[in-house]
């Protein structure tokens, strides 16, 4: 997940495309290869991005972010069960303390 919230999108156009051609989108080529090595190639003098293999990337990330949530929700769970418990018991004393005032 660290790796893949380092890459930034950009628009672009091929060297080879006219101004008046729609930009594309995707990701610099020479930072994908810093990070995922194994989805660039060459090609001729220029660093080619698999795209089509970068989904599986993208899901094992969402896999991670998931386990990570799914971990900081049992916690807060607990945190909130331990606080619910807590309230209960000043709860319990305050209408100790009331009923001993009446």
């Amino acid at each position: 997940l660290d790796k893949i919230t380092q890459l930034n999108a950009v628009t672009y156009r091929m060297k080879t495309q006219t101004e008046s051609e729609p930009k594309s989108i995707g990701f610099v080529a020479q930072d994908v290869q810093q990070l995922f090595p194994e989805l660039t190639s060459p090609v001729g003098k220029y660093i080619g991005v698999s795209y089509e293999r970068m989904g599986v990337v993208a899901l094992a990330g969402l896999k991670e972010l998931k386990v990570e949530k799914d971990d900081e929700l049992t916690e807060l769970r607990k945190q909130n069960e331990l606080l619910t418990s807590r309230l209960n018991d000043v709860l319990q004393r305050l209408q100790a303390l009331e009923s001993r005032i009446k």
